[in-house]
């Protein structure tokens, strides 16, 4: 599919099993990152590339940019739209990914605390990098928010479930 003005596959390889992030309890994030060593997460990568698989959700943290760069120096090659943590300009400077989301986690945690203007400004940051720009959430009132606003975003990494409830909308 046409994803700015680059064809990628419709199916993304994702990050969260290889460095732990269960989103169900800490005992599954620890065996997922076990599991997941240096090796595996190449061996995935490349398997990904020989069934057409050509796009790669990012977060450059942890052990992450390791894995990478191996996988690129064994030959693999990916588009990468990168979850945005911290200034987006040094993960574009090193990385020159295809596009860079602000990560969904903080995203909700900016909703919770009225801080959606932060999110707003560093998508305009984003944006003068020459980059896709996109907003991640596990809300979907950040969605509806973000579009009755008319953000200049290109795209959003959305849940079908809600992560960052609070208590209260746990309970309910």
């Amino acid at each position: 599919m046409k994803f700015g003005k680059v064809e990628i596959s419709r199916l993304i390889a994702g990050c969260n099993t290889f460095y732990g992030f269960a989103h169900f309890n800490q005992i599954l994030g620890t065996v997922m990152r076990e599991y997941y060593t240096q090796e595996r997460v190449c061996d995935v990568l490349h398997q990904c590339n020989r069934f057409g698989i050509n796009t790669f959700n990012y977060y450059p943290a942890a052990r992450a940019p390791l894995d990478l760069e191996r996988f690129q120096a064994e030959g693999g090659k990916m588009h990468l739209i990168v979850q945005g943590i911290g200034d987006p300009t040094d993960v574009c400077k090193s990385l020159k990914p295809l596009a860079i989301y602000h990560h969904g986690e903080r995203t909700d945690q900016a909703f919770q605390n009225g801080g959606m203007d932060r999110v707003k400004e560093w998508c305009k940051r984003a944006r003068d990098l020459g980059v896709l720009v996109g907003v991640g959430t596990h809300k979907p009132e950040v969605l509806a928010q973000v579009e009755q606003e008319g953000w200049d975003v290109d795209f959003y990494a959305g849940c079908v479930y809600n992560w960052t409830r609070t208590r209260e909308e746990w309970s309910k």
